[in-house]
């Protein structure tokens, strides 16, 4: 397979072609074409088409929601997190990982996962202002700063917000990440796991093929 059929076009097109060839047989075999045609492979045929056809129009981005400790250069489960970024950089011919990370935190693992064949980017936010998110989300924490403030006896569970701060840190990386898609035709952007349905929604808002996966170690 040559460099061209790599990814997830090439499977599709090879199912395609399977495909053709199985219902070409058909025809060769003298089954009526009234039959032929009722045949529901017909039907998978015309989905692996359109599907091909977004494939080679639109820009396709993997969004891989997971949390971001194993993201930390030197966590124990690096090498997991690098098995499964290497096997949706195969299957999809990516060559860019975009990532949300901290601008107060050394570079992270996937920073230097990345080589020649795949670029690198930091698609986050700044880490205040409008994008500043709780400091201290268990809600038992004597230093927590959400809605209700430090409640001793409360079990642990984790504020997500404020929201309207997360909702700008979406959009300011949604937008870096349709800069770096400029070069690129598949980018995988790693994320945590609480912002990838809405990330998704405003990626194909953006005109992007979007796929999502998800793994919290």
């Amino acid at each position: 397979m040559t460099d061209e059929r790599r990814g997830l076009r090439a499977v599709l097109q090879d199912r395609a072609e399977a495909i053709q060839h199985e219902l070409e047989l058909l025809k060769l075999g003298g089954i009526p074409e009234s039959e032929i045609n009722g045949d529901k492979r017909n039907e998978e045929l015309a989905v692996l088409r359109r599907m091909i056809d977004e494939e080679t129009k639109l820009k396709r981005v993997i969004v891989f929601g997971t949390f971001h400790d194993v993201q930390e250069k030197g966590h124990p489960k690096n090498p997991e997190l690098a098995e499964r970024l290497s096997f949706l950089i195969e299957e999809f011919a990516a060559t860019t990982l975009m990532e949300e990370w901290s601008d107060r935190k050394k570079p992270s693992f996937v920073a230097g996962y990345a080589n020649e064949a795949v670029k690198y980017r930091n698609v986050g936010t700044p880490s205040d202002g409008e994008f500043r998110t709780l400091r201290c989300p268990p809600v038992n924490h004597p230093a927590h700063d959400g809605t209700l403030g430090y409640q001793e006896d409360a079990p642990t569970m984790n504020e997500y917000g404020p929201l309207a701060n997360q909702e700008s840190r979406e959009r300011w990386m949604v937008e870096n990440i349709e800069r770096e898609m400029g070069d690129h035709k598949v980018g995988i952007f790693i994320v945590g796991y609480a912002h990838v349905h809405s990330i998704c929604l405003k990626l194909k808002d953006r005109g992007f093929n979007v796929t999502a996966y998800g793994w919290l170690g």
